[in-house]
């Protein structure tokens, strides 16, 4: 890493294409036919910008480079599930659908983790491998959904242009009215969330990834109330990184945010509680640009913090942490 200069106003730009080894989209690029619509051609270059992006925000170098390349043939998988196991482990394994997913070796997973708006499935998979590292045992992750809403979004300077309008409501007092914002990665996790097949204990969400929790949460809730459904599980932990999202009421969640994160407190919800600041932390969790945030040591962290309390307990195989039946829920 000799050499590489670092913006911090950018978010190291220039560590991240010397990250990356080769020429822009070199990995991820699919071809652009001439049959395709200006719109096509308009993702299509969003989510090559976006691939690049994910070298900047996350901790891709966590991943080798076999399984960088595996996972950039996956950027038009919004929706779909992959599993990272922790480092030296097994290769991040794709999952297109969740009946797929109920019938792998991975079945039994239980932690789940979002990464930000307009990541592909590298970043996704970058989050998951850190949280991996951090609990020890297999991370599932959906690849997010980048659409018109999202491309509005960046536009308008911020995420949340959608979630303001759901601001305007009382959280408690979620009713038909209530914006809850759609997307296939919010399809696919309220579908695991409601899935007895599975039983996710931790949700863990980067920038936009909390916003996908929260959707998500919401839609069981409104579920509930049409009685089309249990309700979502309180009795999981919620750890959000990067942007302090409300979540349904009764949740035991921790929101975590950088001291220099500007873009995680500009969209910070003013009524969810900041529980942890992380020092001279930005935005960022790439491991190889300086004011990071360490996405494994803060996972880390807040589990034992939480041991120590009686919260969770810490199992006996090493590196490995015996997530809760029953967690301790918060009001």
């Amino acid at each position: 890493m000799n050499g590489c200069l670092v913006d911090p106003v950018t978010g190291s730009l220039r560590l991240a294409a010397k990250l990356a080894e080769q020429p822009f989209g070199a990995a991820t690029a699919t071809s652009v036919t001439q049959d395709q619509t200006a719109s096509d051609a308009a993702f299509w270059f969003l989510r090559q910008r976006n691939a690049f992006l994910d070298w900047m925000f996350y901790d891709v170098a966590s991943l080798s480079a076999l399984e960088r390349d595996k996972v950039a043939m996956l950027a038009q998988s919004a929706g779909a599930m992959l599993v990272v196991s922790p480092s030296g482990g097994r290769s991040p394994q794709f999952y297109p659908t969740i009946e797929d997913l109920a019938v792998s070796i991975h079945r039994d997973v239980r932690v789940a983790a979002l990464a930000g708006v307009g990541s592909t499935a590298l970043g996704a998979a970058a989050l998951a491998r850190n949280v991996a590292d951090a609990v020890g045992e297999p991370v599932v992750t959906v690849i997010s959904d980048y659409t018109v809403v999202d491309a509005m979004n960046e536009v308008m300077g911020g995420w949340f242009m959608f979630e303001a309008a759901r601001r305007l409501t009382d959280p408690g007092r979620i009713s038909e009215h209530t914006f809850v914002q759609s997307g296939r990665d919010v399809d696919t996790l309220a579908s695991l969330l409601s899935d007895d097949r599975f039983d996710l204990r931790l949700l863990v969400g980067h920038s936009k990834g909390g916003t996908t929790l929260s959707n998500a949460l919401y839609r069981q809730v409104r579920a509930k109330r049409r009685g089309e459904g249990p309700g979502p599980d309180k009795s999981r932990l919620i750890i959000t990184l990067g942007g302090a999202i409300v979540m349904p009421k009764g949740h035991t969640v921790i929101d975590v945010i950088g001291d220099f994160d500007a873009l995680g407190w500009l969209n910070s919800d003013p009524r969810a509680t900041i529980e942890r600041r992380a020092p001279l932390a930005g935005h960022h969790t790439n491991t190889m640009a300086p004011n990071h945030l360490n996405v494994r040591s803060t996972i880390e962290t807040v589990l034992g913090d939480l041991a120590e309390n009686d919260a969770w307990l810490l199992a006996n195989k090493p590196n490995r942490r015996r997530l809760p039946e029953i967690a301790v829920v918060a009001d």
